[in-house]
């Protein structure tokens, strides 16, 4: 996607779904929360279509369907005005910016994270199914639900089938700006005695501000642990945590929590459900009203997750006790979780206590609460090589949300200071801005494309000197082109890169243990066993059990081989069974 007319089909788009939320009130909630659970209805909806109800939207769609029904009486229609549709557009021409004008009017995007949120969507959405497993529902019987943030990726592939653009430029156009708009709602809900004007404010604010304490790790090379906090708009994911985070810190200034309402709402990213409602209860518990309605639907919620995740799966949820009296470990999470982000709050918490007086102390404990209970699973968990994404995740929207608005009240008593925290903790968001950090489609890909229109499925074997992490053993979220797949998302590239031999980059317990649970997962592993590159047949064979019609291989070791094989560009080299047969 790289023409005005693509961006005019998806500003359409937006401002169509925009229109429609503002045009549905509803007396019984807020404004924040009845358009939250408008659009959450609409990824239920979708994902219950298309899973035939094998999903775990299937509870939202009916407890928010419950809640329309019972208050269906106070639901009324009106004509939006030009300030509704207003900020929206301001916060869509913000990203807009960033994502198109920036990287020279051609659209880019910060990570290749989204073209793996893109392939999962695809798989999805192709077999109904709501899992990670990505081309692995080709080789084995589809059908298992895993826990995993699909509420993004369900909204934008029902946004693709309205505008029939690509997923990605749905996801981060109109998907990620639309929960920022959320986020300028709840926002309102929480300042409430300033204007939409304010929260506008804020809401960038808590958009762009960033932890200057790693980007000076970064930028300086210092061999300090990050905190691993960053800037929302260029960590899109976190958009989706911030409904329930801000329907808490609602509660907490009302100070009555909806613990039912913010169960729905965590199902924007059920990956935090875990840490929310364990930090949750633990404020309930020693802070707040001891409530036994309320301690009986947190209880309730973790059970229902914790079934559903032991009953379903789950993936590494591995469990080891030893990391808690390992002390690297430890001060590594008492560093992280608990001084830096002290110390990085420190000043915007003293401008916060100066307008919320007695409920800051309230904020800091749920504040606090959610960051130990998500320390403790990132120790628990630590096996595995994405439990830092327990701490950092649900951690990093709480931090986002008390330093923007920490900031914005900064203003109201010290200007001069007010401008240097801004200064402090804005200005290292240009060192991601003007450095050529986004990613588009190279013209070796576009040449490819080309090269491969004719084929629809290929086995792929990357360069060998690519799989040296361990996350490029994860064959089905990790390829060596992902960004082929943003100009041609229906073709399957069947990855076998967890056949390789382990990286010696691959050197400790940790690493060795998820490379190992990689390949014990590999359909191609399962079928080839201990393969080498010098065993062609039994690759070949392969390929051919799962109907692929050829071999696309990236680097120089072919002469295992036993027929020419068609150059690409790019160094590639492709092997066309139909060629091979009739030799």
């Amino acid at each position: 996607m790289n023409n005005l007319l693509d961006i005019f089909l998806i500003f359409l788009t937006f401002n169509g779904i925009v229109f429609l939320i503002n045009s549905i009130r509803n007396n019984f909630f807020s404004f924040f929360e009845s358009a939250s659970l408008l659009i959450l209805f609409l990824v239920s909806t979708y994902a219950v279509w298309r899973t035939l109800g094998f999903s775990i939207y299937t509870f939202s769609i009916l407890t928010i369907g419950f809640y329309f029904l019972k208050t269906r009486k106070t639901f009324f229609l009106i004509r939006p005005n030009l300030q509704d549709l207003l900020y929206p557009n301001l916060i869509w021409l913000l990203f807009a910016l960033v994502y198109f004008v920036i990287p020279g009017w051609d659209f880019g995007y910060p990570h290749e994270d989204y073209i793996i949120y893109s392939r999962i969507a695809y798989y999805n959405d192709r077999f109904g199914v709501e899992n990670t497993q990505t081309f692995y529902n080709i080789i084995s019987n589809p059908g298992k639900i895993e826990v995993y943030h699909y509420a993004e990726l369900w909204l934008s592939s029902l946004f693709k089938r309205i505008n029939g653009l690509s997923f990605i430029p749905n996801l981060i156009l109109i998907s990620y700006p639309l929960m920022s708009y959320f986020l300028f709602l709840g926002i309102n809900d929480l300042l409430k005695n300033q204007t939409k004007f304010h929260g506008f404010l804020v809401t960038c604010l808590i958009l762009l501000v960033f932890n200057p304490y790693d980007e000076v790790l970064r930028f300086f090379d210092i061999g300090l642990p990050l905190v691993g906090f960053s800037s929302l708009i260029f960590n899109l994911k976190t958009l989706f945590i911030l409904p329930p985070i801000i329907l808490a810190f609602k509660g907490i200034i009302d100070d009555n929590p909806n613990y039912f309402l913010i169960s729905i709402f965590s199902l924007f990213y059920p990956l935090i459900i875990p840490v929310l409602f364990i930090g949750l209860g633990l404020y309930e518990f020693f802070i707040g009203k001891r409530n036994k309605r309320n301690i009986l639907i947190i209880i309730g919620f973790l059970g229902l997750f914790g079934f559903f995740s032991t009953f379903f799966r789950l993936s590494g949820t591995e469990i080891n006790f030893n990391y808690f009296f390992d002390i690297n470990v430890v001060s590594k999470m008492i560093w992280i979780a608990f001084i830096v982000p002290g110390l990085l709050l420190s000043v915007p918490i003293y401008y916060l206590d100066k307008n919320f007086r007695e409920r800051t102390i309230d904020f800091l404990f749920f504040t606090f609460f959610v960051f130990i209970t998500g320390a403790f699973f990132y120790i628990l968990l630590f096996e595995n090589i994405d439990s830092n994404q327990m701490f950092r995740n649900i951690s990093s929207a709480v931090f986002s949300i008390l330093l923007g608005i920490g900031i914005f009240y900064s203003f109201k008593y010290n200007k001069k200071f007010a401008f240097l925290l801004l200064f402090l903790y804005c200005f290292p968001i240009t060192f991601n801005v003007f450095l050529p950090k986004s990613i588009k489609v190279s013209e070796e890909i576009v040449s490819l494309n080309k090269a491969l229109v004719p084929y629809n499925k290929l086995i792929f074997i990357p360069n060998r000197e690519f799989v040296n992490s361990v996350y490029q053993y994860n064959e089905r979220l990790n390829l060596q082109i992902l960004e082929f797949f943003l100009i041609r998302e229906d073709i399957d590239l069947i990855n076998i890169s967890a056949a390789f031999p382990i990286s010696e980059k691959i050197n400790n317990s940790v690493t060795i243990n998820m490379v190992s649970t990689y390949k014990s997962i590999s359909p191609f592993v399962s079928y080839c066993h201990d393969w080498t590159f010098e065993n062609a047949d039994c690759l070949i064979d392969f390929a051919k059990s799962v109907k692929a019609e050829g071999i696309l291989i990236k680097g120089d070791y072919i002469d295992f081989f036993p027929i020419e094989t068609t150059s690409l560009p790019g160094n590639f080299k492709l092997i066309i069974f139909n060629k091979y047969d009739s030799c």
